[in-house]
């Protein structure tokens, strides 16, 4: 992991963090005082802020693995991090960074693609299908699933690989991309802070 300032116009760069295992980052997530880099092996980097504010201490870098397939997104909520890894997703808390591992879909060749937090929830969408689901944010209940080719069989003939590339919560609207280049919005209503699409 290379960092750069970004104040300053040449192209130095101000920090080196070695990954001893070789693996690649495939996503980095920063949240408080640490920087979490997702590895392709399913382990967390976590590195702590150095003492004066600036820049990441590279040691003792913290590893935490949370499965055996890539760590494709993480979601910062609050003072927590939620990492995919396949099929499951690993809460970690911050402060303590205990980790907290729960089950997102039945199949295990199917992997979380992206996240996105919607009040006191978590929409999910995958690497294979077309459905999406809501999480809550605290009891991690699922509480929610939409299959969106049904909102978008009136603009294309073929949905039989419908698959959702994006996911973005603004004003009020759950926009959801496809790889058909389809753009779905979904009015996200709050009813007692978790957002339900009716």
């Amino acid at each position: 992991i290379l960092v750069y300032g970004s104040m300053d116009t040449s192209s130095q760069c101000v920090l080196d963090l070695q990954n001893a295992t070789g693996s690649p980052v495939l996503c980095l997530k920063h949240v408080s005082n640490f920087l979490f880099a997702g590895l392709h092996d399913g382990t967390l980097l976590i590195y702590r802020r150095a003492p004066e504010g600036e820049l990441w201490n590279p040691e003792p870098c913290r590893k935490v693995l949370v499965g055996h397939e890539p760590v494709q997104t993480m979601l910062a909520l609050d003072d927590s991090i939620w990492a995919s890894c396949g099929n499951s997703v690993s809460v970690i808390d911050v402060s303590s960074l205990s980790i907290q591992r729960f089950e997102v879909h039945q199949d295990p060749v199917v992997s979380v693609a992206h996240m996105v937090r919607a009040g006191g929830g978590v929409w999910m969408a995958f690497s294979e299908g077309s459905c999406i689901r809501l999480f809550h944010t605290e009891t991690l209940e699922h509480l929610q699933e939409i299959n969106i080719s049904t909102r978008s069989s009136f603009h294309s003939s073929s949905q039989k690989n419908l698959r959702v590339t994006s996911l973005l919560i603004c004003q009020g609207l759950l926009w959801v991309g496809t790889a058909q280049g389809i753009i779905i919005t979904l009015p996200v209503p709050k009813l007692e802070g978790i957002p339900k699409i009716t």
